[in-house]
């Protein structure tokens, strides 16, 4: 009688073991200097993922097939990006964005689902965008905001992003910045971490430790 020979396993089902686990991730710049991640992590569904651009830092989540594709701001013309799925080994991935150097742009970030947002004045006042395609992106030379993070619980690293194509207008004005926040039954009377940064032109990308301290529950 012929051998029998042991049943041969599928590597791709075996979650947890082997290279057919690891993620795989790619980035591309994309126009108004920003950058599509794509993540594809086989073995981790519906997953916590953080994600880290310089000083910039926010979790997602993966979907059901374990992917995840989102767009980010670019703070500097040459980004290295680190993606960390769960406890696996973290992930890097470099693109350069040359548009960076046409924008400015402010980012803050905090932990959790505090009703935190950024407030910027000044930014419609300069005289017009110059460029038709990014007059399109930016009407009326205002800034836009770009949230991040949130899809992964009340643990969610949160991010906020302020863009502003400076090298784009006649006469860029000065831009006042300030934290916009909602008080509610889960936050008041506490004292909310936060971080902000910010990069003009794609310049140095610098960072700062604030504090948002919300009024007394009875207020």
């Amino acid at each position: 009688d012929a051998a029998m020979l042991p049943p041969v396993q599928d590597q791709v089902r075996l979650e947890g073991f082997g290279a057919a686990c690891d993620p795989q991730v790619s980035a591309t710049a994309m126009s108004g200097a920003m950058i599509q991640l794509d993540l594809f992590a086989p073995c981790d569904r519906e997953t916590s993922v953080s994600i880290t651009h310089g000083a910039l830092s926010f979790s997602e989540r993966t979907d059901a097939s374990g992917a995840l594709t989102l767009d980010i701001p670019a703070f500097q013309a040459h980004v290295d990006l680190r993606v960390s799925v769960l406890d696996r080994k973290p992930v890097g991935v470099s693109v350069r964005v040359p548009d960076a150097i046409w924008y400015d742009r402010v980012g803050l970030m905090w932990d959790g689902d505090e009703a935190l947002s950024i407030h910027a004045s000044g930014a419609g006042s300069s005289e017009r965008v110059v460029q038709p395609r990014i007059a399109a992106e930016f009407p009326g030379a205002e800034g836009v905001l770009m949230r991040l993070g949130g899809t992964d619980g009340h643990t969610s690293k949160m991010a906020e992003v302020f863009s502003f194509p400076s090298g784009y207008v006649t006469k860029p004005d000065t831009v006042q910045f300030s934290v916009k926040a909602t008080v509610t039954p889960s936050n008041c009377d506490k004292t909310v971490p936060v971080r902000a940064i910010r990069s003009l032109r794609g310049d140095t990308l610098r960072g700062e430790q604030l504090s948002v301290a919300f009024p007394g529950c009875g207020a």
